[in-house]
């Protein structure tokens, strides 16, 4: 009788032991649930910064670009000093712009409408 008690109540603490395991594990997976949706989030949040980053370099590109081509058309047109012999469709190599090939500036009155490009 003594080792049936004994036995019973060994087979209680068992299962008290194996609730507390089983709560033990509960809380565990929760965790690594958890700790793995956080992992999902920062991975997301990852990518999207990269995503950002690429925008603003494509947008750095693109403005150096128009910053070149600003600067080229100006050269070209260069409306601030004596035309060049290769942008001078009046061909006044040795003296001012004329009026009509000089559209940004006129030299001797105010600056006329630009008319770009040159016939």
């Amino acid at each position: 009788m003594a080792y049936a008690l004994t036995t019973m109540a060994h087979a209680l603490a068992t299962m008290a032991h194996a609730l507390v395991t089983m709560a033990h594990a509960l809380v565990t997976m929760t965790h690594a649930l958890t700790t793995m949706a956080h992992g999902l989030a920062t991975m997301a949040h990852a990518l999207a910064t990269m995503a950002h980053a690429l925008a603003t370099m494509t947008h750095a590109l693109t403005t150096i670009a128009h910053a070149l081509v600003t600067m080229a058309h100006a050269l070209n047109h260069n409306c601030y000093g004596p035309c060049l012999s290769y942008n001078d469709p009046c061909h006044n190599l040795n003296g001012p712009c004329l009026s009509y090939c000089d559209p940004c500036h006129n030299r001797n009155g105010p600056c006329l409408k630009p008319q770009w490009p040159m016939p």
